[in-house]
């Protein structure tokens, strides 16, 4: 699965721990300071190639806006970092990153954290 491919990857940079302060496709209550990870659909297939054209959205909150806005910059340069954008996962799944925005700030949530955003397209292999 391409968002559990992008958690192991944050992960295994430091920046936080799957199931603990990173989640997969839903944003719960707490901790205060998480990151998630939607899949968000991708792109027709314009060749008959076998790797597809996959996107996803990262989605830092932290109670402190300075904490949260380096937080998404660091997962951001760590997604579309390099001349090649070309990653690894400890799974083996190789892809080709290229962010589609930078980040924004999003939201203050109804608890006052703040919320970053930004969506990143890869090419990969097919799940």
């Amino acid at each position: 699965m391409l968002i559990r491919d992008i958690a192991q990857i944050l992960q295994t940079n430091g920046i936080g721990a799957l199931g603990v302060d990173i989640f997969l496709g839903q944003l719960p209550a707490s901790p205060d300071n998480a990151v998630v990870l939607y899949p968000t659909g991708g792109f027709a297939q314009d060749l008959p190639l076998p790797d597809v054209k996959m996107t996803a959205q990262v989605l830092v909150r932290d109670k402190s806006y300075q904490a949260g806005y380096e937080r998404i910059w660091r997962i951001f340069n760590l997604l579309d970092g390099g001349e090649s954008r070309f990653i690894e996962a400890p799974s083996g799944r190789k892809m080709v990153a290229q962010a589609m925005q930078p980040p924004f700030f999003l939201e203050r949530d109804e608890n006052g954290r703040s919320v970053f955003v930004f969506n990143v397209s890869i090419i990969t292999r097919r799940d």
